[in-house]
């Protein structure tokens, strides 16, 4: 098992230093051959009686909310939802 190092990934299977990972598709070198696994589904989670989260919740309101983000490599604090969301030209705080 080793820590993940995007920047190295591909480097590191050319090497045979790494196998296998596990990435998202949007993250991952492009040079190298990718299976897709398995499909994720988020879910919000919030305090129950939080106003905004109600049925409904626009986009618009989900950007405004404060987000906790974990980060695999301990500082690329952007994410998947991210690249969806600038594709809608939106952007979470």
């Amino acid at each position: 098992v080793f820590e993940l190092q995007p920047a190295r990934l591909e480097q590191q299977a050319a090497s045979d230093t790494v196998d296998l990972f596990f990435h998202t598709r949007e993250g991952a070198p492009p040079g190298l051959h990718q299976r897709l696994l398995f499909r994720e589904r988020y879910v919000l989670a919030g305090r129950a009686e939080h106003s905004a989260l109600r049925p409904g919740l626009s986009l618009e309101t989900f950007c405004q909310l404060e987000h906790v983000i974990v980060s695999p490599d301990g500082g690329g604090f952007s994410a998947a939802t991210d690249i969806a969301l600038a594709n809608l030209g939106l952007m979470r705080r």
